[in-house]
């Protein structure tokens, strides 16, 4: 398979970092999937300094947005379901069978109306079809980087294994109820060892909730 990202200028699907422009919020992609024929469906997640409310009538109120149905947990969280009639680039991704690794629909506001996708191909889908799809959507996009994918974006059976002792025995509660020389003492590893696979898990579990890239790790 192959990485590509992508950088374009999307007005349609720029709704959300028009929002956080507005409103200091963060609106974050959680899953989403086509639907009708230009349209998708997108379960999202908001979090905003002041009112949520508002920021939830801001989102119903988008022109390409057609349906909104939201959980409101407190002034400053919500999630909620989105379906908007018009999604180009997802649309031309999902057509080349690609899927987003990294979503421009992680908004958190700035002035650049450019959107850049992290998507993977299967290795003989051509970079160059791909744009002419994009094209074919309306959209003028540039390719800024092609490679092969470099490896899995979840947990290694290491990083599983030593995260979930931590969680099981307390180390991430406060104050922690166990110590990393316990914790690698049962998993047969010197603590030095086990601090890097912690580390390194916790370098990929942020990354995911930020919604940024990562390099491929060792452990």
């Amino acid at each position: 398979m192959k990485e590509v990202t992508i950088e374009a200028v999307d007005h349609l699907d720029h709704w959300a970092t028009t929002i956080v422009n507005k409103s200091n919020a963060i609106i974050k992609m959680v899953d989403c999937r086509p639907f009708g024929r230009k349209g998708m469906i997108e379960l999202i997640e908001v979090t905003s300094h002041a009112s949520v409310k508002d920021v939830l009538r801001s989102i119903s109120a988008e022109p390409n947005i057609i349906y909104t149905s939201f959980s409101v947990f407190d002034k400053h969280r919500a999630s909620g379901i989105i379906v908007t009639k018009v999604s180009p680039v997802c649309k031309a991704v999902s057509s080349m069978m690609g899927f987003c690794t990294n979503c421009a629909m992680v908004a958190r506001g700035g002035s650049d109306s450019t959107m850049k996708w992290h998507v993977v191909f299967p290795g003989k889908t051509s970079v160059k079809s791909f744009l002419a799809e994009l094209k074919r959507e309306g959209i003028q996009a540039n390719v800024t980087e092609v490679g092969k994918q470099m490896g899995s974006r979840s947990l290694t059976l290491k990083q599983e294994r030593a995260v979930g002792l931590a969680v099981e025995e307390g180390y991430f509660r406060f104050p922690r109820e166990t110590s990393l020389k316990a914790l690698s003492s049962e998993l047969g590893i010197s603590p030095s060892t086990l601090d890097e696979i912690l580390r390194r898990a916790e370098g990929k579990i942020v990354a995911d909730h930020v919604g940024k890239p990562r390099r491929a790790s060792r452990h």
